[in-house]
């Protein structure tokens, strides 16, 4: 019997595969969040422990690996709430392996005003006009960034409480053949879901990430 261990390393997820090849037999599969602020190897031991909580121990005679990795996200946060601001930023990344560069709350300065008219300027859209909704407490801004690129912006997200309302890139995506809302839904779902259930977080402070089905591959990440 030969079981073959196979690992993808993934900007968000890290994912790992047993497989039997004299049986042609899936043992079991199982993912946790790439750990990329400290060792890669952590969130490998915990999607191996989730493993082998599905098959038991078992003996790995061989073991591949690849990375789907194309690069974590940077993310800026905007809110009234300094806490809360904070709070869903740094729960963001951490559930989704990206960088908060930069946190905006209570009343936006004329720079911040600027940064956000410019987010509609260069994405070609109306968000310059949702600033003093935003302010007002009545809507919520944010935005969506690439670390390999982060002064381009890629998408704005609007949110009414817990619910999305709209999400819309270049020129509100009039020639984009894949909806942003299905592009980024691996980590839209992770996030909404979490949101919706009420924030929660364990006793040490980490966000309680709900599991939800996920969707093909995509290694993009929001905040709040």
């Amino acid at each position: 019997m030969e079981n073959v261990l196979l690992i993808d390393y993934g900007s968000t997820y890290t994912k790992v595969t047993a497989v039997n090849l004299s049986e042609s037999r899936l043992l079991g599969t199982a993912s946790a969040f790439t750990t990329v602020e400290t060792d890669v190897s952590d969130g490998l031991n915990t999607a191996l422990d989730e493993l082998y909580g599905q098959t038991g121990k078992i003996t790995v005679h061989k073991t591949l690996a690849a990375s789907s990795a194309a690069g974590g996200l940077k993310m800026v946060a905007v809110g009234l709430v300094p806490e809360l601001t904070a709070k869903a930023a740094s729960t963001a990344s951490m559930g989704a392996g990206a960088k908060v560069i930069g946190s905006y709350s209570f009343e936006l300065t004329e720079d911040d005003a600027a940064e956000i008219a410019e987010e509609g300027k260069k994405l070609k859209h109306c968000v310059g006009g949702y600033a003093e909704r935003h302010i007002l407490g009545k809507l919520a801004i944010l935005f969506l960034r690439d670390a390999a690129n982060p002064e381009k912006p890629l998408v704005t997200i609007e949110m009414s409480g817990k619910k999305l309302i709209q999400l819309h890139g270049y020129n509100n995506d009039r020639n984009e053949k894949v909806e942003p809302r299905v592009k980024y839904a691996e980590i839209l779902d992770v996030w909404l879901e979490w949101v919706s259930a009420g924030s929660k977080r364990n006793k040490s402070g980490k966000p309680k990430i709900p599991k939800v089905e996920k969707a093909p591959q995509a290694e993009f990440a929001v905040a709040s």
